[in-house]
């Protein structure tokens, strides 16, 4: 099998697909999963891997699962990409463990509106919302530990046959319902002073930058507290300041145990505010800050469920990103968009989900 030994050496392209998120918690439905994969001639799956199942117990991990998915891809003559289902799936916590999500003493929860743990987004049907603090320290050491005993595992067993070409570190993580946490912790932080590096390295990098984040920061003080410096975009950078710092601390974990090409994908801005998307994630109007506070991460990924799909592929290969599309529909413009961002992009990869 191919070894993919760096993700911008254009040396493989993943061509892949994208199970259901509890799918790979099961050999048995995984078994026609990979068959039906063959037949597609797909050379690469992404599979979940949540943090409740590999970690039930804290401190007892389980990595049965890890074994058997790596055994079937190389029945099948396929590799995988691991989907970390860490503190984040889709902004929220459904995949942390029942240790972590029933103490919230110790794993605070991001409060969206100050006091509350817990709401309904208005905005968005009406649905119960609940998610980590990135700001905790107690869960970004927990996530970091499980993530990098799983990349020690995977190192053991499959470092020589390469079969694991590449790990996506938690999954559209941000903050869903506001721009920034509220929370007293947060609020503190928010009106305290900016890095004076990391203020520095915006105002030098806006070349690149989304026109609103450009005039924001242009407008801008040198130095000062997060308003100061960043004006009408500042809660969108703070908190996005903070999930990168909290990701990157994490991936930096794991590629310390095993070091693999990394990811973080990203549920779409698609022209709202910040908080209808989750606000810290890695869109493409933060990239910016998540270049300075993420270096362990080699690919920004967008999820394109939109229909200006190369507008898309346009701002995600900006400040030289490697094109890689982890998640996308699957419809009649499947096979069209991958020859496309192949050819025109070289994209790395391109994976709708699919079953």
């Amino acid at each position: 099998m191919k070894p993919l030994i760096n993700i911008r050496s254009e040396s493989f392209i993943l061509l892949a697909g994208e199970v259901h998120n509890s799918n790979s918690s099961s050999v048995e439905v995984m078994e026609p999963i990979w068959q039906k994969a063959r037949k597609l001639n797909l050379n690469t799956l992404f599979l979940p891997i949540t943090w409740e199942l590999l970690e039930p117990e804290e401190g007892k991990f389980d990595f049965s699962m890890v074994d058997q998915l790596i055994e079937q891809a190389r029945k099948y003559e396929m590799h995988i990409g691991f989907l970390w289902f860490g503190a984040w799936k889709n902004a929220q916590c459904y995949y942390a463990p029942e240790w972590v999500k029933c103490n919230l003493k110790r794993f605070w929860r991001a409060e969206v509106q100050k006091g509350k743990k817990k709401i309904n987004l208005q905005n968005f049907h009406g649905m119960p919302y609940t998610t980590l603090s990135s700001h905790c320290e107690e869960t970004r050491k927990a996530d970091g530990r499980a993530f990098a005993a799983l990349m020690r595992h995977i190192r053991e067993k499959d470092e020589r046959e390469h079969t694991v070409v590449l790990m996506q570190v938690e999954n559209e993580p941000g903050l869903q319902g506001a721009a920034r946490e509220h929370s007293d912790y947060a609020d503190k932080l928010f009106y305290e002073k900016v890095p004076l590096e990391f203020a520095d390295y915006m105002r030098s990098h806006t070349d690149e930058m989304s026109e609103d984040v450009r005039k924001s920061i242009e407008k801008g003080m040198g130095c000062g507290t997060w308003e100061e410096v960043f004006g009408a975009v500042a809660e969108e950078v703070f908190q996005t300041y903070s999930v990168a710092r909290y990701i990157e601390y994490v991936a930096a974990a794991g590629r310390k145990e095993y070091d693999l090409p990394m990811m973080v994908n990203a549920w779409l801005d698609k022209g709202q505010e910040a908080g209808m998307y989750p606000s810290g994630g890695p869109v493409a109007r933060m990239m910016e800050v998540w270049r300075y506070c993420a270096p362990h991460i080699d690919v920004f990924a967008p999820d394109i469920y939109v229909q200006d799909f190369c507008a898309v592929c346009d701002e995600y290969t900006k400040l030289g990103n490697p094109l890689i599309i982890p998640e996308t529909a699957m419809h009649g413009h499947a096979g069209p968009r991958l020859v496309y961002v192949v050819g025109h992009y070289y994209a790395l990869g391109f994976s709708p989900i699919w079953v």
